[in-house]
């Protein structure tokens, strides 16, 4: 590496900014092609910024990380690796897919998109800290909703104006359902705790099926299978009613998994994530798709609370990136708080409490 490729690394360790800034890690602005994910000339500092991280894209984590070098070590990593990305020839396949001719970075020929995610996962690791597993938690049934952002869900919820106004948020244990379930039910010690618990399977990570596939041994009671019963090809996925009515039909401790806020969204089918990296969806378009899918599945999920007794835990197994450093959806093994952190509502089974503030 050179004098002035150490410097940047220095730089990005430390938690400090290049001087100069003309191309990020923006795959919001890119093209999938044979090669992979090309980057773009981003001339406006608004474009720049977008790229960077999730203070332009609506939610955010709030008071967390705030001055860690860690933290600014990991923002700056976006930029590290498009310094250190090679220059494309303008004749190549990958620029005549390319909105602009003038300059090209092809991120994955030289370090892998892999590698880029892990170095994050690596440092969120470090400052995340331990996670929290379900097994080691006290609760009557959990209520799992795939893929639901803390940030987004405090957002839903304080308009709402439900109890807690706060939410309170833990580590996961993954960036994805498996990792969740295998940090959890797999690898934990404690995973025989589970033995009473009926599972109301809406995604089949779950199910009995996979971990007899897996060649793994099965903690709970037994599994509703409502993934494979309950499932629509209109959405091309399980309705959340699917998953309430199935759970209604159960009685003693559940574990409750909702597939939704995650993708396929319901009410705008027409926004996949291979469109939004393609930027043929806008990342605005995709977070209303996402909340209004995020509304949808809280609806039902309140619903059941109101119909469980004892104590009631609404959680997530991950969370869901929208570009922020450069990512979309929930790459694998990839430890940043927009993945990791997830709420930890505890209620008792009836109606949440609504705040004195709600409108009535």
């Amino acid at each position: 590496m050179g004098g002035a490729r150490l410097r940047i690394a220095l730089r990005a360790v430390c938690g400090l900014r290049p001087r100069h800034l003309k191309y990020n890690f923006g795959l919001e602005t890119s093209r999938e092609t044979d090669h992979g994910a090309t980057g773009v000339e981003l001339d406006d500092l608004e474009s720049q910024r977008a790229c960077i991280g999730a203070r332009s894209y609506g939610w955010r984590i709030r008071a967390m990380w705030v001055g860690d070098p860690l933290k600014l070590a990991m923002r700056h990593f976006a930029q590290l690796f498009n310094r250190l990305s090679i220059n494309v020839s303008e004749s190549s396949s990958v620029v005549s897919h390319a909105p602009s001719p003038k300059y090209r970075r092809e991120f994955l020929r030289r370090l892998g998109l892999n590698i880029y995610g892990r170095s994050l996962g690596i440092v969120g690791r470090a400052v995340l800290g331990p996670p929290t597993l379900v097994t080691d938690t006290d609760w009557d049934s959990l209520i799992l909703l795939d893929a639901c952002r803390y940030d987004a869900l405090a957002e839903v919820w304080s308009a709402y104006g439900l109890m807690p106004a706060k939410l309170p948020a833990v580590a996961s244990p993954g960036t994805t359902t498996l990792l969740w379930i295998k940090e959890n039910f797999v690898r934990n010690a404690n995973k025989g705790r589970m033995g009473d618990v009926t599972v109301i399977a809406g995604n089949p990570y779950i199910s009995e099926t996979y971990f007899r596939l897996r060649r793994w041994d099965y903690p709970f009671k037994k599994a509703v299978n409502v993934w494979k019963e309950g499932w629509e090809h209109s959405v091309e996925g399980v309705p959340p009613e699917e998953v309430y009515n199935a759970a209604r039909q159960v009685e003693g401790r559940l574990l409750v998994h909702f597939l939704q806020p995650h993708s396929p969204f319901i009410r705008h089918p027409e926004v996949t994530w291979a469109k939004i990296e393609a930027g043929e969806v806008t990342l605005e378009e995709a977070r209303e798709a996402y909340e209004d899918n995020l509304r949808l599945v809280l609806e039902w999920a309140l619903r059941l609370v109101s119909s469980l007794e004892g104590k009631v835990v609404l959680t997530s197994d991950h969370g869901e990136l929208f570009g922020e450093y450069g990512l979309y959806g929930h790459p694998h093994k990839v430890y940043v708080p927009e993945l990791v952190t997830v709420p930890w509502i505890e209620l008792e089974g009836g109606p949440p409490a609504l705040s004195d503030q709600r409108e009535r």
